[in-house]
């Protein structure tokens, strides 16, 4: 007697008049998920937390129907899978779209993730354990999940994956999750140490950057590496947020979402950011200012590439970001004060500044300019 398959858990597709749509099994129910893989998981990640909260009410509900003697039957178990579509369901709400996106990634994936890439959720269901109570999970779980597909990555990468992970079982032990959990079973998960960046372009490398790279390119560098901007606040300025008159950027909504209460984001030009966004204001009167060459506004992926090729051909490693992290370096070089230069990098306190941009003591050169010297290694 053949055995009945048993039914895939997780998202599930199938071809159509050479189409291929998603659905999922929730809570006993087949759910259809529409064509697009990305949409397709974040509708699941919604379906699972409301079937959490379903289930949680229902709980509530039969509890206080029941007599006080039969109040003691077990609440329904909450699975890992079920925690982690919920927190990503909580991500979409209350983060901004990056930071969801930082998240979805390694917990669920998403429609850019790299051939290979496997997601902490279609692990746990390879090896059996997506329906494991969620307080069973075990730091081991974590930590083979990134040896058997992440042992060669930068330490830095393989922290990442795994701090998505270790947030969202915090999450669920929090206030914001409502204390899904009574306590973190991974909340000492051992990450490998992140790698800090210490790229700092000097004035001679930035020369040689600015030769090579196209005018598109160069006029977005040279934007971020005289002003310290967010490569994705540069990328989202308009001409409605350039002011001419006082030379500077106004977001009333800031592209980068900190902690706290959010303020307006100003970001100041100097003379020569000033005259690059006034030529491209009167290019663009609406819509980005920075475009590529096509004339399309720059993306993260395309300046990503545009930078990494460049920087294989000149043997200059840098990012966009590196721009920011120069700015910080050089201003703290000429003794500007850290809670000035974090202001106008878009952080309230400089201890943000000191731990994460600040490149002092990584060049050289720019120390020994501090002195007044400049002597070749090795010299007397």
């Amino acid at each position: 007697m053949t055995k009945k398959k048993p039914k895939q858990a997780g998202i599930c597709e199938r071809k159509r008049h050479n189409r291929t749509y998603y659905f999922a099994e929730v809570g006993g129910k087949q759910i259809g998920l529409g064509s697009d893989l990305a949409e397709a998981k974040v509708k699941y990640a919604k379906k699972i937390a409301e079937h959490v909260e379903r289930a949680k009410l229902a709980s509530q509900v039969a509890a206080a129907e029941q007599p006080a003697a039969e109040q003691a039957e077990p609440k329904p178990i909450l699975t890992v899978r079920a925690l982690l579509f919920a927190f990503l369901e909580w991500c979409e709400r209350k983060l901004s779209p990056g930071t969801f996106k930082f998240y979805l990634r390694p917990i669920a994936g998403d429609a850019t993730e790299s051939r290979g890439f496997v997601s902490f959720d279609e692990y746990l269901t390879k090896h059996g354990k997506s329906e494991l109570p969620a307080t069973e999970l075990d730091p081991s779980d974590v930590e083979s999940w990134i040896e058997d597909h992440f042992a060669d990555k930068s330490s830095s990468y393989r922290h990442n994956l795994m701090r998505s992970i270790q947030r969202a079982y915090n999450w669920a032990a929090s206030r914001d999750g409502k204390r899904l959990i009574p306590l973190s079973p991974i909340k000492e998960l051992d990450r490998p140490k992140q790698t800090p960046r210490k790229t700092f372009i000097s004035d001679e490398q930035w020369a040689v950057i600015q030769a090579s790279a196209g005018a598109a390119l160069r006029d977005l560098l040279e934007v971020l590496r005289e002003t310290g901007a967010r490569p994705a606040e540069a990328r989202a300025v308009e001409a409605k947020h350039f002011d001419r008159a006082t030379g500077k950027w106004f977001f009333e909504t800031p592209v980068k979402k900190l902690n706290g209460e959010q303020e307006p984001r100003i970001i100041w030009l100097t003379d020569s950011a000033l005259a690059i966004c006034e030529r491209l204001a009167a290019k663009h009167q609406t819509g980005k200012l920075f475009r590529n060459e096509r004339g399309e506004a720059w993306t993260k992926n395309a300046v990503s590439l545009q930078c990494r090729r460049l920087s294989k051909k000149l043997g200059i490693k840098f990012s966009a970001y590196s721009f920011r992290h120069s700015f910080c370096t050089s201003k703290l070089l000429k003794n500007y004060p850290p809670a000035a230069i974090a202001r106008a990098m878009g952080h309230k306190s400089p201890e943000m500044v000191m731990k994460q941009y600040n490149q002092v003591g990584h060049c050289q050169s720019d120390i020994q300019a501090v002195y007044g010297i400049n002597r070749q290694a090795g010299a007397a």
